[in-house]
């Protein structure tokens, strides 16, 4: 017999050995983490064999808690594929206003870093981040809380991860990765998923939407030490005094160090509850660092040469909680940057509304007649000053609201957000605005008054007749407001619904798609009338789900808040350091920038609590109501912000195959779910510099998504 006759006896069998192993071979599981649309999951499911991968959902609805859950059940993953808005931050979450379930980043990282969830992360070989800006290489763009890119931190969250997928930019909408993946599995062998190896056709397949493979950080690159330290914050083994001793050896580095740690040192300190705190241990561990007196200077060092006041504010708040500042030295630091911030004389609504917030428990009331800081004709300092109890500066303040200028109208407007109007102060506002002549600067100091939630019968009197005399339909829209957001008991019922009937300035152009206050205002007084009848309150019931239906309450929605700190249509985050970009002031008209409790963003949640009642009496076409806006049945169009441009979150197709949303400057602001400092779900108008001008809102093919599923495991893919 020849030597390769025997040869092919000898590897024939091991060959037929090998192939009934793989056949036996238990099979792969693909984990998933549902945020927003479960298009990509679906498609995974259809094309892998069942025989040879199962799939876990790992979320479970309505359960804070379901990653610590999975933890717990031992699930040990090959392949993990998360679907959610992402945008570079610190949260998977989803574009439904209903939906709270999301994905927190840090979460993910207790979870690998601490060991608490082996299973799960341990084993992995690919990772798919369907999201936008996932894997984004550039952090003066985009950034996480940290600092950090959405790829250094991904690659460091998923250390030793061979293949992870994302996207350096905007992501394909649901159904668009649904139908590229389709293409990709056509033409391409199904065990390439969870090998661990590149696929270049599922690059391929993707090339035209910004996707790109990184691998996780590997135990030898310079990242490796960082990531250690990293871990160290969400290490749960480790006890509260132990963490405290790591916060003081990182604190006595150099304070380049310090600074790039502070966001983690700052959430870790604030993670320690009272029990901690009352342990002996806890108390010493504290007592070290209040002691050290050169880690303290250098500290304060740094932080008066923080030049963004709302970090510096942060940071003298964490030097208080280390017992390196005690109420009085607090209150002197404080007191310092203010008087650095006057001194600038380039104050904004941001920097009136931070000093405001200072002084919300009014502890520095009189400390604005004893700052030592020259005359200044900035409306801004006058209203920095008031915030800190100087009475003649109030009465500037207000003196402007009425004077017509848009720029120390929204200085007033930031100043009476955290020191509203008394009832006398009140009354001789609103007769001053009466008189003003232009139409413009009328509605503007009425935006104003709305935030003040009036109570007051004689006021809202005068306002029906302001409206029945306006000549101006951002006039009438600037009232209706006021009435939308000033006590139901207190307004004129009768005299408003006359007013509305016989006096109402048609809207420009008619268009069917602009929210109106004029007209949200019409149906909800009819609606309050007491002897409207039933028959009239079912028409009131039509009429309001009518207006609903365009307020789209139950399609995704814009919203902004404080903590998520991006501007609403560039993506830029507000107040940003030197390696992210401002907002240029010079671009402000064209862009119509949003700072962070912005009066011009306003959450119409208790609009939609209005309307609810009223719809319940709708008697007529149910069809026209919510069941035609939900997720993925929205009619295809993409939803613009007119006349500034939204971003696209997503990517739909277009007609010559791969089709995006257009490319903008970065992502719009998105409700987050567990964010307590954002506003809470509503619906959300974003209005331009000229009161009134309200926003065209067409339906967004682009962040259509569907609810996740409970977490199963799923043997059938049908």
């Amino acid at each position: 017999m020849s030597l390769a006759s025997r040869f092919a006896l000898v590897v024939a069998p091991l060959a037929l050995l090998a192939a009934v192993a793989q056949a036996h071979a238990a099979p792969k599981t693909v984990c998933t983490i549902t945020v927003n649309s479960a298009d990509e999951k679906d498609a995974f499911r259809r094309h892998l064999p069942p025989g040879e991968y199962r799939f876990v959902e790992l979320l479970e609805p309505g359960r804070r808690d379901w990653l610590r859950s999975a933890c717990r059940q031992g699930v040990q993953c090959d392949a993990l594929l998360v679907s959610g808005h992402f945008n570079a931050g610190d949260t998977f979450y989803s574009d439904k206003v209903s939906a709270t379930d999301h994905l927190q980043v840090d979460e993910l990282e207790r979870a690998t870093c601490s060991e608490s969830c082996p299973g799960v992360f341990a084993h992995l070989k690919e990772v798919y981040l369907f999201g936008c800006e996932s894997l984004n290489p550039d952090a003066t763009r985009y950034a996480s809380s940290y600092g950090e890119s959405g790829r250094d931190r991904m690659r460091r969250l998923f250390a030793n991860v061979p293949a992870i997928y994302g996207f350096y930019s905007s992501a394909p909408v649901g159904p668009t990765a649904s139908m590229l993946l389709d293409r990709y599995f056509a033409a391409a062998p199904r065990t390439e998923i969870a090998s661990g190896r590149p696929n270049r056709g599922l690059l391929a397949a993707f090339r035209n939407n910004h996707i790109t493979l990184v691998s996780g950080l590997a135990p030898g690159e310079p990242g490796a030490a960082h990531r250690r330290e990293v871990c160290t914050f969400y290490d749960e083994r480790r006890s509260a005094e132990e963490q405290l001793a790591f916060i003081h050896r990182l604190l006595q580095r150099d304070r380049a160090q310090v600074r790039e740690y502070f966001e983690r040192i700052e959430k870790l300190v604030q993670s320690f509850g009272e029990l901690d705190r009352q342990a002996p241990t806890f108390a010493r561990a504290l007592a070290e660092i209040s002691a050290d007196d050169a880690a303290r200077e250098r500290y304060l060092a740094l932080t008066r040469e923080n030049a963004r006041p709302e970090m510096r504010v942060r940071m003298i708040a964490l030097a208080r909680r280390l017992g390196w500042l005690d109420e009085r030295a607090e209150r002197a630091e404080q007191l310092r940057m203010v008087e650095e911030l006057l001194a600038r004389n380039s104050l904004g609504y941001a920097e009136v509304e931070l000093v405001c917030s200072l002084n919300d428990r009014r502890a520095l009331d009189g400390e604005g007649l004893r700052l030592r800081v020259a005359a200044s004709p900035s409306l801004a300092n006058a209203a920095v000053l008031a915030c800190l109890g100087n009475g003649e500066a109030r009465a500037r303040v207000l003196r402007a609201l009425a004077a017509g200028d848009a720029a120390d109208a929204r200085i007033a407007q930031a100043y009476l957000r955290r020191r509203p109007l008394d009832a006398t102060e009140l009354r001789a506002v609103a007769g001053e605005v009466a008189r003003m002549n232009d139409p413009r600067a009328q509605a503007r100091a009425l935006e104003t008054l709305a935030l003040q939630n009036i109570s007051d019968r004689a006021i809202l009197e005068e306002l029906t007749r302001w409206f029945s005399a306006a000549k101006s339909i951002g006039v009438q829209r600037a009232i209706a407001e006021v009435f939308i957001r000033s006590d139901p008991a207190a307004i004129p019922r009768l005299e408003l619904a006359g007013a509305l009937r016989d006096h109402r300035l048609g809207p420009r152009g008619g268009s069917e798609d602009l929210v109106d206050p004029v007209e949200v205002l019409r149906h909800l007084e009819i609606g309050r009338v007491p002897d409207a009848g039933e028959a009239g309150r079912a028409r009131v019931g039509n009429a309001a789900r009518h207006v609903g239906d365009r307020l789209r309450l139950e399609e995704p929605v814009l919203v902004a808040g404080e903590k998520q700190h991006r501007h609403a249509v560039a993506g830029k985050r507000l107040g940003g350091d030197a390696n992210r970009r401002e907002q240029r002031p010079d671009r402000r008209h064209r862009v119509r920038g949003i700072e962070p409790g912005d009066p011009q963003v306003e959450v119409r949640a208790r609009r939609i609590a209005q309307l609810e009642p009223a719809r319940e009496h709708h008697v007529g076409d149910r069809r026209a109501g919510p069941e035609r806006h939900r997720a993925g049945a929205i009619g295809g169009r993409e939803r613009r912000i007119e006349p500034a441009r939204s971003s696209a979150q997503h990517q739909p197709l277009q007609p010559s195959g791969m089709r995006e949303c257009e490319r903008q400057a970065g992502p719009s602001a998105h409700r987050l779910a567990d964010e307590v400092d954002l506003v809470d779900a509503g619906v959300v108008e974003y209005r331009g510099q000229v009161p009134g001008e309200m926003t065209r809102v067409q339906s967004i093919r682009c962040a259509a998504r569907s609810s996740p599923a409970a977490m199963v495991v799923d043997e059938d893919p049908a």
